[in-house]
């Protein structure tokens, strides 16, 4: 069962009807040094100085982390900053136009979550980590003592349970409202002790898969295990046992997943003719043209009955389609488990950039050879506007239940395998860890 409770929130007090639009930022692993240095001249309250601080010359190794929790002491000396007096679920409904140019409401709530390890509890992973942004957000965790951003956890409620006690709280008045990159957030509260032990119950036969902040989450681990060796005991009512958790149903119409594109770069020597041969013995390769939309609609359709993907050169594209007959030794550079041995990205990444290219899965992890693209007309465009990609390979969406058969199987899919829109801003509220 997951474990999630209301709590105070600690939440910027800009006045009657708050605009946060100015103090938002996106989160920390999506934000260039360009985009910072944006977000630092929006507001000198703006949530990124604490949860992706600048560095500056002479600094020490924690010094950034220090500096964020100077702020969040001085904000909240100054009543920038101010704790709820009342525990509360946050409901945040998010509208926004997709990459596929729809606009759409995605609904959920936010609480604490009690942390769990993958594989012994309710709550699940999906996608591989890696060490380095754990280290950073540690330190933070360390310095700060507060969760600045969320876990985005997806849960099913095929009877519209849940959701209709969050449409029923999107009925009254925002507490906050404020838009980020042309997503338009509204924060609305429930305080009421009926509603929020109904909610609470409600979740007690479910479970949650991370759809985004699996590093995060890993972090809070961690950092839960400094605070009970530390402490010398178990306190279950510690708020570190906890971790800041954002809900949506997988139903909710706003609940959707694109692709993330990859673009090769790198190769030495690459030749086309010979990939295309490699390539043959798993796949059928049809050519396509230059216009990016119809060949959209060719792997759409195509995706519908099996493996396809669109690859794309300088010189040529083409539809990639997995062949029923395909080489029976290409098993050998697949997941053996059932629950990942189909998926598009495991087919991708194993028979096409590992078998074909060679791109094993160190230098996946390390994106020696790859970069990513989320962006259809972008990636299409690649290999022909940036120098330095060789080749993009363009891709349907991983699906919701793939996501969760994957997840209850114990297993995670490679990096970048999903890309839920949109992001979770931070500064939307914060909850603090004791």
């Amino acid at each position: 069962m997951v474990d999630i409770s209301p709590f105070h929130a600690v939440r910027y007090d800009l006045g009657p009807n708050p605009d946060l639009s100015l103090v938002l930022a996106p989160p920390y692993d999506v934000i260039s040094d360009a985009r910072r240095e944006e977000l630092y001249a929006k507001s000198p309250h703006n949530v990124v100085r604490v949860d992706h601080g600048r560095p500056a010359k002479g600094d020490g190794p924690n010094s950034v982390y220090e500096r964020a929790a100077q702020f969040l002491a001085e904000w909240r000396a100054e009543g920038v900053l101010r704790d709820d007096e009342v525990p509360a679920f946050y409901v945040l409904a998010q509208t926004f136009v997709g990459p596929d140019d729809k606009t759409r409401t995605r609904t959920g709530f936010f609480s604490r979550a009690r942390l769990t390890r993958f594989g012994e509890g309710p709550i699940m992973p999906h996608e591989r980590t890696l060490k380095g942004p754990k280290e950073d957000r540690l330190r933070l965790y360390r310095a700060t003592r507060m969760n600045l951003s969320s876990i985005f956890g997806a849960f099913q409620d095929p009877d519209g349970t849940v959701r209709a006690g969050l449409e029923r709280a999107r009925s009254e008045a925002p507490i906050a409202t404020g838009t980020l990159d042309g997503v338009k957030n509204e924060l609305f509260r429930i305080t009421d002790p009926a509603r929020l032990r109904e909610l609470e119950q409600a979740f007690r036969a479910k479970k949650l898969y991370i759809a985004d902040g699996h590093h995060r989450y890993e972090t809070g681990l961690a950092y839960r295990d400094e605070r009970r060796k530390a402490a010398g005991t178990i306190d279950p009512n510690a708020p570190y046992e906890h971790i800041l958790m954002f809900a949506a149903a997988v139903e909710d119409p706003g609940m959707v997943i694109f692709p993330t594109h990859r673009l090769v770069h790198g190769i030495a020597g690459l030749d086309l003719a010979a990939l295309a041969e490699k390539l043959s013995r798993d796949f059928e390769l049809r050519p396509l043209g230059d216009d990016p939309a119809a060949a959209f609609a060719a792997l759409d359709e195509a995706g519908r009955t099996g493996n396809a993907f669109v690859m794309v050169s300088r010189e040529a594209r083409h539809l990639l389609v997995r062949r029923k007959d395909a080489d029976p030794a290409a098993g050998a550079d697949l997941p053996a488990h059932p629950a990942l041995r189909d998926l598009d990205v495991s087919v991708l990444h194993g028979l096409v950039l590992e078998r074909g290219l060679g791109i094993d899965q160190a230098a996946q992890a390390a994106q020696s050879n790859l970069r990513y693209s989320k962006a259809w007309n972008d990636a299409f465009a690649a290999p022909r506007e940036i120098a330095e990609v060789q080749l993009a390979f363009l891709m349907n969406p991983t699906k919701m239940d793939e996501v969760i058969h994957v997840a209850e199987s114990g297993e995670v899919m490679p990096q970048k395998s999903t890309y839920f829109v949109p992001k979770l801003p931070s500064g939307l509220l914060m909850s603090p860890l004791g």
